[in-house]
């Protein structure tokens, strides 16, 4: 997610690729087009005006304190807009979060006014309105804060042709009748294949239940599912990816279908502004809920900025649309090696550190951030420009901060967590113009001096660029404190980061790509790192995210005219409508239904929505909670998450999610809340296929059961009887030993008797 505010989307991270490199805006002033777009910024403003009398607000004298820093930065930037165009302030369209003591007064004096108005709950509304009302927002008496919008950012490549995708398929060891029946899976995203045949039905039906674009602003959500897809066409398709990863179905000719192949899908196609974020979780929440199921909503999107503490209005509104039966899974981020955090730690009052901001963007933001809870400003922050070259600083007028269009500043006592927050924004190239003379970017960079105010104060600072040590001057950067905004930083949230489950893949042409630069089993080295500065543990677990295989949106960078848009490298297949595997020399125009790589934890995450998907289909009111309970007892531990003796670390959480085990705990849990019988009883068993061993899991309770296995010649080399068998208990069935050959594993209980090949090698 971008800082509170617009900058230009970083290819070299993301892997998407925008025209002009900036990210879709979401408001652009029609008086200002060029500057807007030139810059990239997000200019999302709160603005209202009150009245008196039943049912709507009163004024206060005063309500400046209640902006934040973006919306100061915005506030300053249409007046100075306003000034060079000799108009009044904006009146155009803006978008911004507002906390209220009374949600519904508030929401009827912003509609008596014509702004657009969704309640979120009791306490947070997103609102629409016009920018010359903004101060007069402030004044509402039960306006306790004004928040600008964010943005986020889709976390998919790191290095697109670097880092391909692991590979999520079938998992031949792991057979379970658990696939997400009666569960709904909602993905927040951008680029959806609506008709992908990864979301239908073996009968050609879409899986799809409900869908509202939000990309698009629809005011309402579909009523029909428009076949094509969200309009994302110079995007990446990334959000068919995830949505497949977590939810695609099984498709005849390939295995590359998802963890959850028979849950609903519920697609939300997103600009990935806060506001738009929070309508899409509401809209999912509630579709499930009408249809009496339990949800889990993947948010594989974030940003470096922000507080990193789950303390935001967005973060506490997002956390409380969470319960039982209704869960949040969201992204760690990709930045770990990007150098974007640097924490400042002051001994006495006066002492002074600088930080520098790498000068490679034409758009650089920084956040900083006190760690005292007390409602004062313990540091002082002086936005600078630093010559690289010759380690000399330049000031920069107070005049330019308050009045230049290129350069922008905020301060507040943040009213959500009562800390300190310095954001500064500049547009580089027009910056060091003014300031410097020049506009090159090898010299100049944007610096901030920090001066300490009292003794024994600490800072931590964010930036969307890097930071660097330069000329004796600067902080190096690290990835340490990096949860994702706007997705793991939602407190109740599982938050998910990336390790290696594969090196290689095949194209559909046949070749094999191999990567060297990664070791398997081992966290990724983008995966963002813990922990959080709240009181939420971040990360919680960790899944595949490097080399892996999902559904490719052939109308987003996949198919042009019967010609490939992306490398032929990256697609691993294509098929026809009926499901058949189209070999590399067949004709690929009018296909629709491409396979192929991606990266990052974009990717991880939804493999762990997936996986949550099964817990609630045996346990459906499983809470938040439970499922971080969960994770934390049943993860996999090993020498790359930190060792078996660690039970949590700020690179892998508690471990690498384990769906058995977890499955297991789910069932178990299900008997002592006394939810028994789970949603799916079809079958009674789920199996984990070792080489020496399979263990059996039993989806329900049964009055008894009988084990066998037997040789071809019928022969039993081993039997066991259980009574009283309680759903959520497993036994091994040892297979060390035995001749190598086919056995027969035959289960009876009271409902069923069921029969497995088991081959002992």
């Amino acid at each position: 997610m971008r800082p509170r505010g617009r900058f230009k989307c970083k290819n070299n991270a993301l892997g998407i690729y925008y025209k002009n490199n900036f990210d879709h805006l979401l408001i652009v002033p029609t008086n200002n087009i060029s500057k807007v777009m030139k810059k990239g910024l997000f200019l999302a403003v709160a603005s209202a005006v009150f009245f008196c009398g039943n049912g709507v607000a009163q004024e206060i004298k005063d309500g400046s304190q209640k902006l934040d820093a973006q919306a100061q930065i915005n506030l300053r930037k249409y007046r100075s807009n306003s000034r060079a165009t000799r108009s009044a302030v904006s009146a155009d369209t803006l978008r911004f979060i507002v906390t209220t003591t009374n949600a519904q007064q508030a929401a009827d004096s912003i509609r008596a006014l014509g702004g657009e108005v969704d309640v979120i709950d009791d306490k947070v509304l997103t609102v629409r309105i016009t920018a010359d009302k903004v101060e007069r927002v402030a004044k509402l008496s039960v306006v306790s804060s004004i928040k600008a919008a964010r943005r986020a950012k889709m976390y998919m490549d790191k290095t697109r042709k670097l880092t391909r995708v692991s590979n999520i398929e079938s998992d031949t060891s792991f057979e379970t009748p658990y696939k997400g029946k009666g569960v709904v899976v909602g993905v927040i995203d951008l680029g959806f294949q609506y008709d992908h045949i990864a979301f239908k039905t073996k009968d050609k039906k879409t899986r799809v239940i409900a869908a509202w674009d939000l990309y698009n602003n629809k005011s309402q959500p579909f009523t029909t599912l428009p076949s094509g897809s969200d309009g994302d066409e110079d995007g990446s398709g990334h959000a068919t990816h995830v949505t497949n990863i977590a939810a695609g179905s099984v498709v005849n000719g390939n295995s590359y279908y998802g963890i959850a192949p028979e849950a609903d899908i519920v697609m939300v196609p997103n600009d990935l502004s806060d506001d738009n974020i929070m309508k899409g979780a509401k809209f999912i929440k509630q579709t499930a809920e009408a249809a009496g199921k339990p949800w889990v909503l993947n948010l594989s999107i974030g940003s470096s900025m922000g507080p990193h503490d789950s303390t935001t209005p967005y973060d506490v509104a997002m956390s409380n649309l969470c319960g039982s039966g209704g869960v949040m899974v969201a992204a760690m981020g990709n930045e770990a090696q990007d150098q974007q955090h640097v924490f400042l730690q002051f001994q006495k009052a006066g002492d002074v550190r600088y930080i520098l901001n790498s000068s490679s963007d034409d758009q650089c933001s920084c956040y900083l951030w006190g760690t005292e809870a007390d409602g004062k400003a313990h540091v002082k922050v002086t936005p600078m420009l630093f010559n690289t070259s010759t380690g000399i600083f330049r000031e920069i007028p107070q005049s330019t901060l308050n009045t230049a269009d290129f350069i922008s500043y905020g301060t507040e006592i943040a009213s959500h967590n009562n800390r300190f927050c310095y954001l500064v924004y500049a547009d580089m190239p027009d910056l060091r113009r003014s300031v410097a003379g020049t506009s090159r970017t090898s010299n100049f960079c944007l610096a901030m001096k920090v001066e300490a105010l009292d003794n024994n104060v600490s800072a931590h600072a964010w930036s969307d660029s890097r930071f660097i040590a330069s000329g004796g001057y600067g902080v190096a950067g690290d990835g340490e404190y990096s949860v994702g905004e706007a997705g793991a930083s939602i407190g109740r949230a599982i938050a998910v980061g990336a390790y290696t489950g594969s090196k290689s893949w095949v194209s559909y042409e046949g070749y094999t790509y191999r990567m060297s630069n990664y070791t398997i089993n081992d966290i990724a080295g983008f995966s963002n790192h813990g922990p959080s500065l709240g009181v939420y543990v971040k990360p919680d677990v960790v899944a595949p995210g490097v080399a892996v295989r999902s559904a490719l949106n052939a109308y987003a960078g996949v198919e042009e005219s019967g010609n490939l848009k992306i490398d032929d490298a990256y697609v691993v297949g294509a098929v026809d409508a009926d499901g058949n595997m189209l070999p590399a020399s067949a004709n690929y125009k009018g296909v629709r239904n491409f396979y192929g790589v991606m990266s990052g934890t974009s990717m991880a995450t939804p493999v762990v929505t997936g996986v949550v998907a099964l817990w609630l289909q045996a346990n459906p009111m499983l809470t938040p909670e439970q499922i971080k309970e969960i994770i934390s007892e049943t993860s996999i531990r090993d020498t790359y998450t930190g060792g078996t003796d660690k039970k949590w670390t700020a690179y892998a959480g508690y471990g690498k999610i384990d769906a058995y085990a977890g499955l297991k705990k789910a069932l178990q849990m299900g008997n002592t809340t006394g939810i028994g019988q789970t949603m799916t009883n079809e079958e009674p068993v789920s199996i984990s296929k070792g080489s020496d061993a399979w263990r059996i899991l039993f989806n329900t309770s049964e009055p008894y059961a009988e084990l066998s296995l037997f040789d071809l010649k019928g022969k039993a080399v081993w039997s066991d009887h259980l009574e009283g068998v309680l759903q959520g208990h497993d036994i091994s069935v040892p297979l060390a030993g035995y001749a190598p050959g086919v056995y027969l594993l035959r289960i009876k209980t009271q409902k069923a008797v069921k029969s497995f090949k088991v081959s002992v090698r």
